[in-house]
């Protein structure tokens, strides 16, 4: 659902937009990026958001917006309100279109808030 925005980027640009988008949404709490650590796949807890370093898969806009949607909704695992908060980033971030988003989410039974 991300037509050109799931290009992967380079290491320092992961860090930039990271940091761009916490600059903006994550308030007073601090944000790492880093991809030191032994998980294969994109994790995000306690303030630390891990991108595997060997799978450019997850180098992506779309993936750091959603470990930082995790960061902002901890609460939250996947559910309505954590989905809702990634929508949000995808607009505001992406310059998606909301209508599309909620309407992609429906047709898969994904449940956001309205």
């Amino acid at each position: 659902i991300w037509p050109g925005h799931d290009h992967p980027m380079p290491w320092h640009g992961c860090i930039f937009f990271a940091k761009y988008v916490w600059e903006r949404v994550g308030g007073e709490k601090s944000l790492v990026l880093t991809s030191e650590g032994r998980s294969r796949v994109a994790l995000s807890c306690g303030g630390e958001i891990h991108i595997p370093a060997d799978n450019p898969k997850y180098r992506t806009k779309p993936i750091i917006l959603h470990e930082i949607a995790h960061e902002l909704t901890s609460f939250d695992q996947h559910g309505p309100g954590f989905v809702s908060v990634y929508m949000d980033l995808c607009v505001r971030f992406l310059g998606m279109d909301r209508a599309y988003l909620e309407d992609t989410a429906s047709r898969y039974g994904v449940r956001f808030l309205h």
